[in-house]
Protein backbone atom coordinates (compact mmCIF):
# COMPACT_ATOMS: atom_id res chain seq x y z
CA UNK A 1 0.00 0.00 0.00
CA UNK A 2 1.48 3.13 -0.81
CA UNK A 3 1.17 5.92 1.79
CA UNK A 4 0.51 9.93 0.59
CA UNK A 5 1.13 12.26 2.91
CA UNK A 6 -1.61 14.91 3.42
CA UNK A 7 -1.51 18.83 2.18
CA UNK A 8 -0.92 20.12 6.04
CA UNK A 9 2.26 17.01 6.13
CA UNK A 10 4.07 18.25 3.22
CA UNK A 11 5.33 21.46 4.63
CA UNK A 12 6.19 19.63 7.80
CA UNK A 13 8.23 17.26 5.73
CA UNK A 14 10.14 19.56 3.52
CA UNK A 15 11.31 21.48 6.28
CA UNK A 16 12.62 18.66 8.63
CA UNK A 17 14.82 17.79 5.14
CA UNK A 18 16.10 21.40 4.18
CA UNK A 19 16.90 21.70 8.57
CA UNK A 20 19.35 18.09 8.04
CA UNK A 21 20.76 19.47 4.94
CA UNK A 22 21.12 22.83 6.39
CA UNK A 23 24.83 24.50 5.72
CA UNK A 24 27.15 25.73 9.04
CA UNK A 25 27.03 29.80 9.17
CA UNK A 26 29.75 31.43 7.63
CA UNK A 27 32.51 32.36 9.79
CA UNK A 28 32.29 35.98 10.73
CA UNK A 29 34.88 38.02 8.87
CA UNK A 30 38.52 37.77 9.95
CA UNK A 31 37.80 35.25 12.61
CA UNK A 32 39.77 32.28 10.56
CA UNK A 33 42.78 34.91 9.95
CA UNK A 34 45.79 36.04 12.39
CA UNK A 35 44.71 39.47 14.48
CA UNK A 36 47.98 39.51 16.79
CA UNK A 37 51.62 39.41 15.89
CA UNK A 38 51.16 40.81 11.92
CA UNK A 39 54.30 41.88 10.56
CA UNK A 40 54.49 44.87 7.99
CA UNK A 41 58.22 45.08 7.63
CA UNK A 42 61.54 43.42 8.50
CA UNK A 43 62.31 44.52 11.84
CA UNK A 44 60.86 43.19 14.98
CA UNK A 45 59.16 46.23 16.08
CA UNK A 46 57.24 46.15 13.05
CA UNK A 47 54.29 44.17 13.95
CA UNK A 48 50.81 45.24 14.35
CA UNK A 49 47.54 43.52 15.95
CA UNK A 50 44.11 43.74 15.22
CA UNK A 51 40.89 43.74 16.57
CA UNK A 52 37.28 42.59 15.64
CA UNK A 53 33.75 43.82 16.28
CA UNK A 54 31.86 41.30 17.47
CA UNK A 55 29.97 39.44 14.51
CA UNK A 56 32.33 40.78 11.47
CA UNK A 57 30.33 42.76 10.01
CA UNK A 58 31.21 43.42 6.22
CA UNK A 59 32.58 46.98 5.41
CA UNK A 60 33.14 47.90 8.98
CA UNK A 61 35.02 51.65 9.25
CA UNK A 62 38.88 51.23 10.27
CA UNK A 63 40.55 52.93 13.18
CA UNK A 64 44.57 53.13 13.21
CA UNK A 65 45.59 53.61 16.73
CA UNK A 66 48.92 55.05 17.65
CA UNK A 67 50.09 55.39 21.34
CA UNK A 68 52.96 57.34 22.61
CA UNK A 69 55.82 57.23 25.03
CA UNK A 70 58.14 60.14 24.10
CA UNK A 71 58.77 58.40 21.05
CA UNK A 72 61.06 55.86 23.40
CA UNK A 73 58.66 53.71 24.74
CA UNK A 74 55.65 51.68 24.52
CA UNK A 75 54.31 48.74 22.66
CA UNK A 76 51.17 47.89 21.49
CA UNK A 77 50.44 45.15 24.07
CA UNK A 78 50.13 47.52 26.30
CA UNK A 79 47.09 49.23 24.45
CA UNK A 80 44.88 46.31 24.33
CA UNK A 81 42.15 47.98 26.42
CA UNK A 82 41.93 50.43 23.28
CA UNK A 83 41.60 48.12 20.06
CA UNK A 84 38.82 46.28 22.44
CA UNK A 85 36.97 49.75 23.15
CA UNK A 86 36.65 50.88 19.51
CA UNK A 87 36.14 47.23 18.09
CA UNK A 88 33.15 47.29 20.66
CA UNK A 89 32.00 50.71 19.17
CA UNK A 90 31.95 48.44 15.74
CA UNK A 91 35.16 49.76 14.14
CA UNK A 92 37.98 47.45 12.64
CA UNK A 93 40.73 48.46 15.07
CA UNK A 94 44.43 48.52 14.29
CA UNK A 95 46.90 48.87 17.14
CA UNK A 96 50.91 49.19 14.95
CA UNK A 97 54.64 49.39 16.93
CA UNK A 98 56.87 51.52 15.68
CA UNK A 99 60.71 51.62 15.41
CA UNK A 100 62.01 53.61 18.58
CA UNK A 101 64.51 56.41 19.86
CA UNK A 102 67.42 55.66 20.60
CA UNK A 103 67.60 52.57 17.66
CA UNK A 104 66.07 55.40 15.02
CA UNK A 105 65.82 59.07 14.83
CA UNK A 106 62.83 61.35 13.34
CA UNK A 107 61.66 60.37 11.18
CA UNK A 108 62.12 56.75 10.99
CA UNK A 109 58.70 56.23 13.29
CA UNK A 110 56.27 58.37 11.18
CA UNK A 111 57.74 56.36 8.06
CA UNK A 112 56.67 53.03 10.04
CA UNK A 113 53.24 54.47 10.85
CA UNK A 114 53.14 54.94 6.66
CA UNK A 115 54.12 51.36 6.24
CA UNK A 116 51.49 50.05 8.53
CA UNK A 117 48.90 52.03 6.74
CA UNK A 118 49.86 50.76 3.40
CA UNK A 119 49.73 47.14 4.88
CA UNK A 120 46.21 47.89 6.63
CA UNK A 121 44.92 49.56 3.15
CA UNK A 122 46.03 46.16 1.24
CA UNK A 123 44.81 43.83 3.47
CA UNK A 124 41.57 45.03 5.45
CA UNK A 125 38.95 44.07 3.68
CA UNK A 126 40.35 40.35 4.63
CA UNK A 127 38.64 41.54 8.30
CA UNK A 128 35.40 43.12 7.02
CA UNK A 129 37.04 46.61 7.38
CA UNK A 130 36.62 49.30 4.36
CA UNK A 131 39.79 50.82 3.26
CA UNK A 132 37.41 53.56 1.90
CA UNK A 133 37.10 54.62 5.67
CA UNK A 134 40.48 54.46 7.63
CA UNK A 135 40.59 57.41 10.30
CA UNK A 136 43.59 57.80 12.72
CA UNK A 137 43.52 58.50 16.35
CA UNK A 138 46.91 58.78 18.63
CA UNK A 139 47.83 59.77 21.87
CA UNK A 140 51.04 62.20 23.33
CA UNK A 141 53.79 61.16 20.87
CA UNK A 142 51.18 58.94 18.93
CA UNK A 143 49.03 62.10 18.19
CA UNK A 144 52.12 63.71 16.70
CA UNK A 145 52.68 60.79 14.66
CA UNK A 146 49.12 60.58 13.07
CA UNK A 147 48.39 64.33 12.30
CA UNK A 148 52.22 63.99 10.35
CA UNK A 149 51.22 61.20 8.24
CA UNK A 150 47.53 63.55 7.58
CA UNK A 151 49.24 66.93 7.10
CA UNK A 152 52.47 66.04 5.58
CA UNK A 153 51.62 64.23 2.09
CA UNK A 154 55.26 62.95 1.52
CA UNK A 155 55.03 60.03 4.46
CA UNK A 156 52.33 58.20 2.75
CA UNK A 157 53.29 59.03 -0.75
CA UNK A 158 56.57 57.41 -0.31
CA UNK A 159 55.24 54.24 0.87
CA UNK A 160 52.88 54.22 -2.08
CA UNK A 161 49.16 55.30 -0.02
CA UNK A 162 47.32 57.20 -1.60
CA UNK A 163 46.76 60.58 0.48
CA UNK A 164 42.95 60.36 0.47
CA UNK A 165 42.93 57.05 1.97
CA UNK A 166 43.30 59.06 5.66
CA UNK A 167 39.51 60.09 6.04
CA UNK A 168 39.78 62.41 9.16
CA UNK A 169 42.63 62.21 12.73
CA UNK A 170 42.39 62.61 16.29
CA UNK A 171 45.06 63.85 18.20
CA UNK A 172 44.78 63.20 22.27
CA UNK A 173 47.36 65.18 23.97
CA UNK A 174 49.32 65.99 21.44
CA UNK A 175 52.55 67.93 20.65
CA UNK A 176 51.83 70.28 17.64
CA UNK A 177 54.14 73.34 17.74
CA UNK A 178 57.23 72.68 20.23
CA UNK A 179 60.08 74.75 18.63
CA UNK A 180 62.87 75.16 19.94
CA UNK A 181 63.51 71.76 20.90
CA UNK A 182 64.06 72.46 25.14
CA UNK A 183 64.32 69.33 26.40
CA UNK A 184 66.11 65.59 26.26
CA UNK A 185 63.10 63.69 24.80
CA UNK A 186 62.80 66.37 21.76
CA UNK A 187 66.40 66.80 21.38
CA UNK A 188 67.36 63.01 21.37
CA UNK A 189 64.14 62.28 19.04
CA UNK A 190 64.28 65.20 16.54
CA UNK A 191 67.63 66.81 17.08
CA UNK A 192 69.13 65.22 13.97
CA UNK A 193 66.90 66.81 11.40
CA UNK A 194 68.14 69.09 8.92
CA UNK A 195 65.30 71.31 8.89
CA UNK A 196 63.18 71.78 12.21
CA UNK A 197 60.81 73.44 10.54
CA UNK A 198 59.94 70.21 8.96
CA UNK A 199 59.06 68.17 12.28
CA UNK A 200 56.43 70.62 13.43
CA UNK A 201 52.90 69.87 12.35
CA UNK A 202 51.55 73.02 12.62
CA UNK A 203 53.84 73.74 9.55
CA UNK A 204 51.70 71.73 7.49
CA UNK A 205 48.55 72.53 8.62
CA UNK A 206 46.02 74.42 5.72
CA UNK A 207 42.88 73.71 4.02
CA UNK A 208 42.22 70.56 2.08
CA UNK A 209 43.94 68.07 4.49
CA UNK A 210 41.60 65.40 6.06
CA UNK A 211 39.54 66.35 8.78
CA UNK A 212 41.22 67.00 12.20
CA UNK A 213 40.32 67.30 15.88
CA UNK A 214 42.98 67.51 18.48
CA UNK A 215 42.00 68.18 22.69
CA UNK A 216 45.30 70.17 22.54
CA UNK A 217 43.69 72.24 19.86
CA UNK A 218 46.94 72.88 18.02
CA UNK A 219 48.27 75.72 20.19
CA UNK A 220 52.00 75.41 21.18
CA UNK A 221 52.69 73.12 24.14
CA UNK A 222 53.66 75.00 27.40
CA UNK A 223 57.63 75.10 28.22
CA UNK A 224 56.87 73.37 31.75
CA UNK A 225 55.29 70.60 30.08
CA UNK A 226 57.10 69.63 26.93
CA UNK A 227 59.39 66.89 27.36
CA UNK A 228 57.26 65.68 30.13
CA UNK A 229 56.51 61.84 30.21
CA UNK A 230 52.69 61.26 31.37
CA UNK A 231 52.59 57.87 32.94
CA UNK A 232 49.09 56.49 33.19
CA UNK A 233 48.34 56.25 37.17
CA UNK A 234 49.12 52.91 38.66
CA UNK A 235 45.95 52.10 38.94
CA UNK A 236 44.92 52.20 35.60
CA UNK A 237 47.17 49.15 34.82
CA UNK A 238 45.12 46.46 37.35
CA UNK A 239 42.81 44.45 35.59
CA UNK A 240 39.88 45.43 37.85
CA UNK A 241 39.99 48.85 36.11
CA UNK A 242 40.80 47.46 32.44
CA UNK A 243 36.66 48.02 31.77
CA UNK A 244 36.40 51.47 33.04
CA UNK A 245 39.62 52.16 31.47
CA UNK A 246 38.46 50.97 27.80
CA UNK A 247 34.91 53.12 28.36
CA UNK A 248 37.38 56.22 29.37
CA UNK A 249 39.22 55.70 26.03
CA UNK A 250 36.65 55.11 24.01
CA UNK A 251 34.27 58.43 25.38
CA UNK A 252 37.32 60.73 25.32
CA UNK A 253 39.09 59.61 21.88
CA UNK A 254 36.40 58.00 19.81
CA UNK A 255 34.00 60.88 20.51
CA UNK A 256 34.74 63.38 17.46
CA UNK A 257 34.36 59.83 14.81
CA UNK A 258 30.72 59.59 15.77
CA UNK A 259 29.81 62.96 14.22
CA UNK A 260 31.89 62.39 11.28
CA UNK A 261 29.85 60.26 8.22
CA UNK A 262 31.15 56.82 8.70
Amino acid sequence: MTLVPSRRAVPALLAGAAAGLALPAAPALGQDLPTRDIPFGPDPRQRLDIYLPRGGAPRSPVLFFIYGGSWSSGSRGTYGFVGEAFAGRGYVTVIADYRLVPDVRFPAFIEDGARALGHVRTHIARYGGDPGRIFLAGHSAGAYNAMMLALDPRYLARAGVPRSTVKAVAGLSGPYDFLPLEGPVTRAAFGAARNLAETQPVTFARRGVPRASSSARARPTPPSCRATPMPWPPAWRRPACRSRCAAMTASAMSEPFWRWPR
